[in-house]
C-alpha cells in the first residue's frame, strides 16, 4: 500500500491515478475486512462503495457470503515466524530443492558428486542424476556454480516421501590405482581421466518437512572394499548389510534442502536457472517437448579375457559413421558429451555398472542412428591415456516401421576391434561372424518421449496416411492402448481421427467410438494425472480443429445410438457420448462455425443452420424420451444425461433463437420424472437455464422461467435439507439475474409472492443451517423490496381469516429472527438494505394490524412478535449513530434521516391503539424495553423508561403486586449480565434512579411494591457485578464459586429456578474444568435435589429436553455418579445407585437393575484395590485491614489438590492476592500490630483432617476399626469438619537433657461450617478448641501409630511384593530398630520408668503401665515385620536384613528387661 500510495503522488497520468486510487480503496477494504471491521464493497472498476441502491442486494448478499468465506479461510491459517517452521498442507505434490556445497575429500584427484531420487521399495533409481563435477579443493570446478549448483526434484507425491531416499553417488577422476595406495599425486594423474567409484550416500526425504527454511545436511559416504558393489550398496545399506562397507571418514558431502508445495515456488526458481531433475518414467504433461532415451549399462562378460579393468564408451552414430554431436550426458548439471565414459571398476572381469545415460535426440533422427560400443582395458602400470578398444557393439534404438524399440534389457555381442571407431558400413549391412567374440554387454533402455511412439498402432493411426492398410487395425488397438501413450499423443491422435473422418465415412461409426473414448480417458481420470489435459483439448477444439463436416457424422452416429437405445451394447456407447456431451457438442459447434465460414450464401447459411437445429432437436428429444422411460435399465444412462445438460446447453445460445432455446429446454425439462434421486440434478439444471442471458431482454420469457421456477421451488423447498440449500442457490441465482426486469416490470415481480410464506416458513425455522436460513431470509427481503407497497398490500389481503393471520405471523417472525440473528456484524450494505427494507415491511404489518385490532386475544402472540420486531429494529447496532464518529456519515449516506424516529413514530400509535389491552403483553415487552435503555440515544432510552414504567404502573393498579414485571426483568438482567455486563452500571444508574423518581409521588401502596422490588434488582444487580469482576483462572475459583453460591441463593428465594439451575451447571463445568470431580458431583445433585420421582413432564431447559420428572432425575443421578466415580469418590456414586436401584425396581425395570447392580460392583470392587490419594487440607487466616470485610480477621480452611505442597498452594494465594505478605512462623502468635495492621498478611499452614471423637479424646469407633486400611483412610478424609494441627511447646524455662521428657503439645482442632468435599472448596473455622499431650501421652501415640503402620506395611507386601512396597517396609523397619539401638528405650526409661516420675506425677501409673505395653507389643510387631521381611526382600538386602535382626535382638532384650 505504502508503494501504491508512492506512485498515486509521483504519477500525472489520470487514467493511471484512477486505478491507483481504486487498488487503493480495494486493499484498504480488505484490510478492515481482515480486523473485523464493517465490511465496505467497492466496485473492481470504478472502486466506489457498493449499496442496495447501486447494485442489486441479491449480488451484494453473494459477494459477501464469498468475502467471508474467503476470510474464515485465511483466519484458519497460521502466521509463522521466521524461526519456526511452516505448517502447510501435507497433500499435493511436493517439489524438493537441492542446493550442492561441497564434498570433503582427502585425495588429490577431481571429484564427481551425482544426486537421484531412490526407491527403497522398488529398489530403483526413479530420477535423472543431477551432477557436480568438483576440483580437488571439494568446490564446484565451475566457480559460477559456486553457492548456485541447485536443483528440483518435482512432482514427489506424500506415499513416496516414506520410500524415498536421496541417493549420492562420489566418482574419483584419474588414474587406474591399486586398492593398496589410492593417494596418488596430481602429477600422477595429469592426462588420464578413468572415473572409478569411491561410495555412496543415503538421506531419508521423509526427514524434510514442508515449508521449512534450506536446511544445511551432512552426508556420510559409505565405502567398500570392492567396486563390484558399488552398484548394489544402497540396497545393502539400506538392509543393514554392512559387512563389506564402512562409513569413511575421509569422505562426505555437505548440501542444503528444502521441501516445497507451490507450483510457483518451483517456477521462479525455474526463471532463476535452477536446473529441473526429471522423472525417468515420463509423466504426461500438456505441451512439453521432451525426447530422451536413457541407456542403462547394466553388466558385461568379459570372462575370457585376462584379468583387468573394463570401460565402456557409448555414442550415438549415423549410418555415415558421423557422431551425434554432445547429446548424451549422466544429467542434470553435466556437459553433454559426443562420447560417453563409463566407470572402471578395478579388476572386474564381469563388471556391474548400472549406469545411466541420457541421449537428448531430435525425433527426425531416431530412425537414422544407432548406439555405438567400445570395451577399453586397463591396468594400474597403463602410462597413457590413448589406448585402442579391445572390442565393439551396436545396438539400432528403432524398429524398421519407425517406432522406437521397447523398454527393457538388451544383451549385445561384441566384435573384436580391428582399429578404433569402425565404419558403420563393415558392421550394420555386413556379417560380422568372423570378428565374433563371447564377450557379452548387456544394457536397459527407457524412453521418455511425447515426439515418438514405441506402441505400432498409436504410429499407424498418427501416420494413417501413409499407411492406409493398418487403418482398422490401429483404431481397433486404440480403446486397448495404454491411456499414458494416448494421452501424450491428444492432438495427433484427435486430428487424425477427424480427418479419417471425414476421409473414411464407412468407419464413422468406428471412428465416433474411438474419439469418445479418447475424450473419456481425460475427464474420467481419478488420479488427477490427466486434468491437465483439459485444457489442452480445449485447446485443440479452438486453435487446431479445422474440420467442416464433422459436426454431420458425430450427430448422426450418436443419434444412431439414441434411437435404438435398447441395445445393451448400444447403451454403453450411448454412455460414452453421454459422459463427453460437452466436448462432443463443442465439437458439434466449432465444426458447423466452420461450415458457415466456408458458405458465401446467406439462405445457404440459413438452410445450414436450420439442418443443424433439426439434428440437435433429435438428440435433446431423444433424451426427454429416455427420461421418460420407466426401465430401471436406463437410470444410469438418466442420471449421466442430467448431469451432462447444464453445460452443454450453454452451448446451444449461438445456435437457437431465444424462444426456440426456451422450449428446446422446456421439453426437456418437463420430461424429468418427479422422484427423489433426479431432484438434485433437477435442479442444476434450472439454475443453468437461469445464469444465462438470452432470456433477459424478452419479458415473455423471463415470466414463463418464473413461473417454472416458482413451481420448482414449492416443489423442493418443503423437502430434504440437501434440496432446500439447493433451490434457495436456484432462486438467488434467478432474482439476482432478473432483478432489473423486476424492478422495471412491477407486475412481473408478483409472480414471486406464492414464495413468501414458503422461505419466511424456511428462514425461521430452528432446525436449519445457518447458511440457510440467511439464503431464505435475503429472498423475502428481496421480494419485499422490489414489490411495491400496493402490490405487497394486495398479495396479504388476498389471504383471508386464519391464513392472513398464518401469513402476518410467518412474516413477523422473520422479521424478528433476521433483526436478531441476521447476517455478520460486519456486513455493513446488506443491514442497510435490511433496514431500508424492514421499515417497509412494519408499515405494512402495521397497517393490517390495525384492521385486526378487533381479534386482539386472538393475535396476541402476532402482536407481541410485531412490537419485539419494532424494538429489535430500533435497538439495531448500526443504526446507532451516537456510538461512532464515522457511523453517521455511513448511514446518511444511505438515509435522508434517522430511520429509528420513524419506527418509534409507528410502535407508540400502535402501543396506543392498544389501550388497556397493554397489560396482556408485559412479559414479553419487558426485555425490549431495558434494551431500549441500553442504548446510547437519549431519545431511545426515554422511550425504553417510559414504556417499562407505563408497564409497571398498569400491572400495579391492575393486581397491586410487582409480579409480572420483577420476574421477567430478572430474566432481562441475568441476560445482559451474560451478554453486556459492562453496561450494568448504567443500567442501575439509569432505571433504578429515574424509577425512584418516577414513583416517589404515587400512592403508598405502589411506592411500596415498586421501592421492594427496586431493592431486590439492586440486590441482584451488586450480585451479578461481583461475579463478572472476578478475573479469570483456576486461583480464583473460590471466589467465583462463592459468587455463585450467593446468585444461586437469591435466584431460589426468588423462585428463578431456571437461572438457579443454570449457574448450578455452570458451578459444576467449572469444578470439571478445576479437576474437582466429587464438587462436580455435588453441584449436580443441587438440580437433582429439586426434582421428585413423579411422572409429570419438565419443560426443556439447557441440553435437557421435555422429559418426565423421573427421566431428568435419573439422568442427573448418572451424572453425578461419572462425577464421582471421576473423582474416586466411589461410596458416594453407591449410594446414589443405591436409590436408583429402588427406583427402578418399583418400576419393575430389571435389566436395568442388573445393569447397575453390575457398576456397582465394579466399585466395591476399586474401594477395595484401588489407591486413593486424599486431598491436601490448608489453614489460612487473613489479617489486616486492607482484606475485605467477609476475610478480615477470620480463619478458613482450604481444600487444596491430591499431595499439593504447601508452596505449590502459597503461590496459588499469593496469585490472588499479590500484595498479602505471607507470616512465616506460621505456629507463633499473630502480634496485634498485624492483626490491626494497615495492610494485608495471612498465615498459611497443613492441617490434618480429624474427628469429633477425636477432638473429645474419645477411641475410634468399633464401626471403623473393623474396616480395612486403605477403606480408613478414605473415610477419614471425606464428609469432614474437623481438622488439627500440633504445636510443640516446653512448660520448663530449661531444656532437659531428654527430649522426651520435654515434649509436650497443643492440638489445636478447627471446626468449619460446612463439611468438605463440598460445592466449595473452603469453609470459615467456627469453632476452636485446644488439647494439650502430656510426653508420655505423645510417647504412647507416637509407638502405637509406628506399630499400626508397620502392621499395614507387612499387609500390603502380603498382597504386592512389588519393590515399592518392600522399600516402604525396609525403611520402616531400619527406622525403628536402628533407632531403638542408638537408645530410643533407653530414652524412654530414663523419663517414665523411673521412681521420681511417678512421685511428680502420681496420675500418669495408668500411662506408665500403657507405654510398657505398646513397648511389648512393638516387640511383636517388629519380629513378624523381619520375617515377612525376610521372605520378599530382594538378594541385596539380605546383609541389612542380617543386620536388623541382630540388632532387633539386643532391642529385644532391653525391652523386656526395661518392662518388667
Amino acid at each position: 500500500m505504502v508503494s501504491l500510495r508512492r506512485r498515486l503522488l509521483v504519477t500525472n497520468d489520470e487514467v493511471e491515478k484512477t486505478s491507483l486510487r481504486r487498488e487503493l480503496l480495494n486493499r484498504l477494504s480488505e484490510g478492515r475486512r481482515l480486523l473485523g471491521y464493517d465490511m465496505i464493497l467497492r466496485s473492481p472498476r470504478s472502486g466506489l462503495k457498493q449499496n442496495h441502491l447501486n447494485t442489486p442486494p441479491i449480488a451484494l448478499y453473494l459477494m459477501h457470503k464469498e468475502l467471508s468465506a474467503k476470510d474464515r479461510q485465511n483466519s484458519g491459517r497460521e502466521v509463522v515466524s521466521e524461526c519456526q517452521p511452516q505448517k502447510t498442507d501435507e497433500g499435493g505434490l511436493k517439489q524438493i530443492v537441492l542446493e550442492f556445497q561441497t564434498v570433503i575429500s582427502k585425495i588429490g584427484d577431481a571429484i564427481e558428486v551425482s544426486f537421484a531420487l531412490y526407491d527403497t521399495s522398488t529398489k530403483e533409481i526413479v530420477t535423472e542424476e543431477y551432477y557436480v563435477k568438483c576440483s580437488t579443493s571439494g568446490m564446484p570446478e565451475d566457480e559460477s556454480l559456486i553457492g548456485n549448483a541447485k536443483t528440483i526434484f518435482k512432482d514427489v507425491t506424500m506415499e513416496e516421501r516414506a520410500t524415498l531416499c536421496l541417493l549420492v553417488k562420489v566418482v574419483r577422476i584419474g588414474k587406474l590405482v591399486s586398492e593398496s595406495s589410492k593417494k596418488s599425486s596430481k602429477s600422477d594423474n595429469a592426462g588420464f581421466c578413468l572415473r572409478r567409484p569411491i561410495g555412496i550416500g543415503l538421506l531419508q526425504v521423509s526427514t524434510l518437512k514442508t515449508g521449512q527454511r534450506m536446511k544445511e545436511q551432512r552426508i556420510p559416504i559409505w565405502t567398500s572394499s570392492s567396486d563390484q558393489l558399488f552398484s548394489s550398496a544402497a540396497e545393502h545399506i539400506l538392509q543393514k548389510s554392512l559387512k563389506d562397507f564402512v562409513e569413511s571418514s575421509d569422505f562426505a558431502v555437505i548440501v542444503k534442502m528444502a521441501m516445497f508445495s507451490q507450483a510457483g515456488e518451483v517456477a521462479d526458481m525455474t526463471l532463476k536457472g535452477i536446473r529441473i531433475t526429471n522423472r525417468i518414467a515420463m509423466t504426461p504433461v500438456p505441451q512439453s517437448r521432451r525426447n530422451d532415451l536413457y541407456v542403462t549399462l547394466v553388466d558385461g562378460d568379459f570372462s575370457k579375457e585376462k584379468s583387468g579393468s573394463f570401460e565402456i564408451s557409448v555414442s550415438a552414430r549415423r549410418k555415415d559413421g558421423t557422431s551425434v554431436l554432445e547429446c548424451a550426458s549422466i544429467g542434470p548439471g553435466c556437459t553433454p558429451q559426443t562420447t560417453h565414459k563409463s566407470l572402471v571398476l578395478y579388476h572386474q572381469n564381469t563388471p556391474r555398472w548400472n549406469e545411466r545415460v541420457r541421449f537428448s535426440l531430435a525425433p527426425q533422427d531416431f530412425s537414422r542412428i544407432h548406439l555405438y560400443f567400445e570395451v577399453y582395458q586397463w591396468s594400474a602400470k597403463e602410462k597413457s591415456n590413448q589406448k585402442p578398444p579391445i572390442a565393439f557393439g551396436f545396438f539400432v534404438p528403432s524398429k524398421p516401421n519407425g517406432t522406437v524399440i521397447d523398454d527393457g534389457k538388451h544383451e549385445i555381442g561384441l566384435f573384436k576391434a580391428k582399429n578404433a571407431n569402425a565404419d558403420p558400413e563393415d558392421y550394420l549391412e555386413k556379417d560380422l561372424g568372423e570378428q565374433g567374440t563371447k564377450l557379452r554387454l548387456t544394457i536397459e533402455t527407457t524412453l521418455s518421449s511425447n515426439r515418438l511412439t514405441q506402441k505400432d498402432g498409436i504410429f499407424y493411426l498418427m501416420n494413417w496416411k501413409e499407411n492406409p492398410d493398418k487403418i482398422s487395425e490401429a483404431l481397433a488397438a486404440l480403446p486397448n492402448a495404454d491411456p499414458n501413450d494416448v494421452v501424450k499423443f491428444l492432438s495427433p491422435i484427435l486430428g487424425s481421427l477427424f480427418c479419417m473422418l471425414e476421409d473414411q465415412q464407412k468407419l464413422a461409426m468406428f471412428i465416433f467410438n474411438n474419439v469418445m473414448h479418447v475424450i473419456l480417458l481425460i475427464l474420467e481420470d481419478k488420479t488427477g494425472r490427466y486434468s491437465p489435459f483439459k485444457t489442452e483439448l480445449e485447446r485443440f477444439i479452438e486453435e487446431e480443429f479445422t474440420s467442416s463436416e464433422v459436426h454431420e457424422h458425430l450427430l448422426r452416429s450418436f443419434l444412431y445410438y439414441l434411437e435404438k437405445m435398447e441395445s445393451k451394447n448400444h447403451q454403453r456407447y450411448i454412455m460414452m457420448g453421454l459422459k463427453a456431451l460437452y466436448y462432443l457438442f463443442r465439437l458439434v459447434r466449432t465444426s458447423h462455425r466452420n461450415k458457415i465460414m466456408q458458405i458465401e450464401s446467406k439462405e445457404a447459411q440459413e438452410q445450414e443452420a436450420s439442418a443443424l437445429e433439426a439434428e440437435i432437436s433429435k438428440v435433446f428429444d431423444s433424451f426427454s424420451e429416455l427420461l421418460t422411460s420407466a426401465d430401471k435399465a436406463y437410470l444410469p444412462l438418466q442420471t449421466v444425461v442430467l448431469k451432462s445438460f447444464p453445460r452443454t446447453f450453454a452451448l446451444l445460445n449461438d445456435v437457437f433463437p431465444p424462444k426456440d432455446l426456451l422450449s428446446l429446454f422446456t421439453r426437456f425439462y418437463t420430461s424429468i420424472p418427479d422422484k427423489n434421486a433426479l431432484a438434485g440434478p433437477k435442479l442444476t439444471i434450472l439454475k443453468s437455464l437461469i445464469e444465462q442471458d438470452f432470456y433477459l431482454k424478452d419479458v415473455g420469457l423471463v415470466k414463463q422461467i418464473l413461473v417454472m421456477t416458482v413451481q420448482t421451488a414449492n416443489q423442493h423447498l418443503p423437502r430434504s435439507k440437501s434440496e432446500e440449500a439447493q433451490c434457495l442457490s436456484v432462486l438467488l441465482s434467478m432474482c439476482n439475474q432478473v432483478h432489473q426486469c423486476l424492478v422495471d416490470n412491477p407486475k412481473v415481480s408478483c409472480i414471486l409472492c406464492p414464495l413468501i410464506p414458503t422461505l419466511c416458513d424456511v428462514a425461521r425455522n430452528p432446525k436449519g443451517s445457518r447458511s440457510i436460513r440467511l439464503d431464505a431470509f435475503t429472498l423475502v427481503l428481496h421480494l419485499f423490496h422490489i414489490l411495491s407497497t400496493d402490490a405487497l398490500n394486495d398479495f396479504i389481503s388476498s389471504h383471508d381469516g386464519t391464513s392472513r393471520k398464518k401469513l402476518l405471523m410467518e412474516i413477523v417472525q422473520a422479521l424478528l429472527q433476521l433483526m436478531r440473528k441476521g447476517y455478520d456484524r460486519s456486513w455493513f450494505a446488506m443491514w442497510m438494505f435490511a433496514y431500508v427494507t424492514g421499515s417497509k415491511l412494519i408499515h405494512v404489518l402495521a397497517r393490517h394490524l390495525r384492521e385486526r385490532l378487533s381479534e386482539f386475544d386472538k393475535d396476541l402472540k402476532l402482536w407481541g412478535g410485531f412490537f419485539d420486531a419494532c424494538l429489535a429494529f430500533v435497538s439495531a447496532p448500526h443504526l446507532q449513530v451516537e456510538e461512532s464518529t464515522r457511523k453517521p456519515k455511513m448511514v446518511t449516506d444511505i438515509y435522508a434521516k434517522d430511520i429509528r424516529v420513524e419506527i418509534c413514530t409507528i410502535f407508540v400509535e400502535m402501543w396506543e391503539e392498544v389501550g388497556l389491552k397493554q397489560n396482556k403483553l408485559v412479559s414479553s415487552m419487558i426485555g425490549p424495553s431495558i434494551d431500549l435503555m441500553l442504548l446510547p440515544s437519549i431519545h431511545l432510552k426515554k422511550m425504553g423508561l417510559q414504556l417499562y414504567a407505563s408497564l409497571l404502573r398498569r400491572v400495579v393498579n391492575d393486581t397491586m403486586s410487582v409480579e409480572q414485571v420483577y420476574l421477567p426483568t430478572v430474566d432481562a438482567l441475568i441476560k445482559l449480565s451474560k451478554e453486556h455486563n459492562d453496561s450494568l452500571s448504567d443500567f442501575q444508574t439509569f432505571l433504578l434512579t429515574r424509577l425512584d423518581e418516577l414513583f416517589s409521588g404515587s400512592t403508598p401502596e405502589m411506592e411500596r411494591a415498586v421501592s421492594g422490588m427496586l431493592k431486590d434488582l439492586r440486590h441482584l444487580l451488586s450480585l451479578l457485578k461481583e461475579f463478572d469482576t472476578i478475573p479469570e483462572g483456576i486461583e480464583w475459583d473460590d471466589e467465583r464459586t462463592l459468587a455463585t453460591l450467593r446468585l444461586m441463593e437469591f435466584f431460589k428465594k426468588s423462585n428463578r429456578l431456571t437461572p438457579y439451575i443454570t449457574y448450578v451447571h455452570e458451578l459444576a463445568s467449572g469444578h470439571e474444568s478445576a479437576n474437582r470431580m466429587t464438587e462436580a458431583g455435588l453441584a449436580v445433585l443441587l438440580h437433582a435435589n429439586l426434582i421428585d420421582w413423579s411422572s409429570n413432564v419438565l419443560k426443556p431447559i439447557l441440553s435437557f429436553p421435555k422429559e418426565t420428572n423421573f427421566e431428568r432425575k435419573q439422568k442427573l443421578y448418572h451424572m453425578a455418579i461419572k462425577y464421582f466415580d471421576n473423582g474416586k469418590n466411589w461410596e458416594r456414586s453407591i449410594a446414589l445407585r443405591d436409590e436408583l436401584i429402588e427406583q427402578e425396581r418399583k418400576a419393575h425395570r430389571y435389566t436395568v437393575v442388573a445393569q447397575i447392580l453390575r457398576e456397582q460392583a465394579d466399585s466395591f470392587q476399586l474401594i477395595s484395590e484401588a489407591d486413593r490419594y486424599s486431598a491436601e487440607y490448608f489453614r489460612v487466616a487473613f489479617y489486616g485491614k486492607k482484606f475485605p470485610p467477609t476475610l478480615r480477621g477470620k480463619e478458613f480452611v482450604y481444600r487444596g489438590f491430591e499431595c499439593e505442597r504447601i508452596t505449590a498452594f502459597i503461590a496459588r494465594m499469593q496469585s490472588i492476592y499479590p500484595n498479602a505478605e505471607v507470616i512465616k512462623k506460621s505456629n507463633a502468635e499473630v502480634s496485634p500490630e498485624i492483626v490491626e495492621g494497615d495492610g494485608q498478611w495471612f498465615v498459611i499452614a497443613t492441617v490434618t483432617p480429624s474427628s469429633m471423637w477425636e477432638m473429645k479424646g474419645e477411641p475410634m469407633p468399633m464401626e471403623l476399626q473393623s474396616l480395612p486400611s486403605n477403606v480408613l483412610q478414605f473415610r477419614r478424609t471425606s464428609d469432614i469438619n474437623v481438622f488439627t494441627y500440633m504445636r510443640p511447646f516446653r512448660k520448663k524455662a530449661e531444656k532437659s537433657a531428654n527430649e522426651f521428657e520435654d515434649l509436650w503439645t497443643a492440638h489445636h482442632f478447627l471446626v468449619t461450617a460446612e463439611t468438605f468435599p463440598g460445592v466449595l472448596s473452603r469453609s470459615e473455622v467456627v469453632e476452636r478448641h485446644v488439647v494439650e499431650r502430656s510426653p508420655i501421652v505423645n510417647a504412647i501415640q507416637s509407638i502405637s501409630a509406628k506399630n499400626k503402620d508397620i502392621v499395614n506395611l507387612c499387609k500390603r507386601c502380603g498382597e504386592d511384593s512389588g519393590s515399592s512396597q518392600v522399600s516402604s517396609l525396609t525403611m520402616a523397619l531400619n527406622g525403628v530398630i536402628d533407632a531403638e539401638v542408638n537408645g530410643g528405650v533407653k530414652m524412654y526409661s530414663q523419663a517414665f520408668f523411673v521412681d521420681e516420675y511417678l512421685r511428680e506425677n502420681p496420675d500418669d501409673a495408668g500411662n506408665v503401665a500403657r507405654l510398657k505395653e505398646v513397648l511389648r507389643d512393638s516387640v511383636d510387631v517388629l519380629e513378624m515385620a523381619l520375617r515377612v521381611h525376610r521372605t520378599v526382600c530382594p538378594a541385596n538386602l539380605q546383609a541389612l536384613q542380617q543386620k536388623m535382626e541382630v540388632f532387633f535382638e539386643k532391642m529385644k532384650t532391653e525391652i523386656r528387661q526395661t518392662c518388667l
